[in-house]
């Protein structure tokens, strides 16, 4: 704050004052807030947040050539990262900043322009594109899926998990009515790297369609059993709805918006 311990402590007998209760208890060289400082923390603490906010977003907007994106890992790496070469090379000019978290909290758009939340239904109070839903199926690599000629082999192979959507296998198993512990095996950060560990042999992973694809055409993993298993869970591009007017948040919502209508093309044929 560029101010000595000293002027902090008159600052504070200065509110002390014009509040007319002391805010903080004495213990030693320590301070801890009194009953009446908590209640006044706790309630200026969100105005505090949304001053954050509105200044954030100044500052976004004075920042017309900068797209700040967050995003959960293995969303970038596997679905945004092979394709935002196109982005780019149709606008030069933006320079985009991706960032990523394991938590789509509702405050995750503090600070960025777009987000993605993982919803059965569309977010209401912001601007929602959704990008795609559920749709589960094994994956492993080619050496492993040898050993699996029918869904129930499974029981004899560790299954990988992400510990962002530790549901995944549940909901595979449930459509498939296999009764097989739904999490049992490794567990890692993200998606991506269970699919790495599938690829590497160390087991079997539930692969997101739109994350696995390229790998398996690629030979890279194979999928050993037809079909996908899907639930009302959907991937939705978020934006504040005052931002939608933005050129730069404009033109990523419909190159998205592009994309998802070739996913659509792709997954009819």
């Amino acid at each position: 704050m560029c101010v000595t311990p000293g002027a902090v402590s008159q600052q504070v007998r200065q509110l002390e004052d014009w509040v007319g209760v002391p805010l903080f208890e004495r213990a030693g060289r320590g301070l801890r807030l009194t009953i009446e400082g908590r209640q006044l923390s706790e309630r200026l603490g969100p105005v505090f947040e949304q001053l954050e906010r509105a200044i954030t977003d100044v500052r976004s907007s004075a920042a017309p050539d900068h797209l700040r994106l967050r995003l959960a890992p293995t969303l970038a790496i596997r679905w945004l990262v092979p394709k935002l070469g196109d982005f780019i090379g149709r606008h030069p000019g933006l320079e985009v900043e991706v960032s990523t978290s394991a938590v789509a909290d509702e405050g995750a758009l503090d600070g960025f322009d777009l987000t993605v939340r993982i919803h059965t239904s569309r977010p209401e109070r912001e601007e929602a594109l959704l990008l795609f839903r559920d749709a589960f199926t094994p994956v492993c690599s080619p050496e492993t899926a040898r050993q699996l000629r029918a869904p129930s082999d499974l029981d004899r192979l560790p299954r990988l998990h992400s510990m962002i959507r530790p549901e995944s296998w549940q909901i595979w198993l449930d459509g498939t009515g296999l009764a097989l512990d739904p999490l049992a095996g490794p567990k890692f950060a993200n998606a991506a790297l269970a699919y790495q560990a599938a690829a590497e042999g160390l087991g079997v992973a539930i692969g997101q369609r739109v994350y696995v694809e390229a790998d398996i055409e690629a030979g890279r993993l194979v999928a050993p059993f037809e079909g996908f298993v899907g639930s009302d869970m959907g991937y939705w591009l978020v934006n504040a709805r005052h931002k939608s007017a933005w050129p730069k948040v404009r033109a990523f919502r419909e190159w998205c918006a592009r994309l998802v209508g070739e996913q659509s093309d792709q997954t009819s044929t």
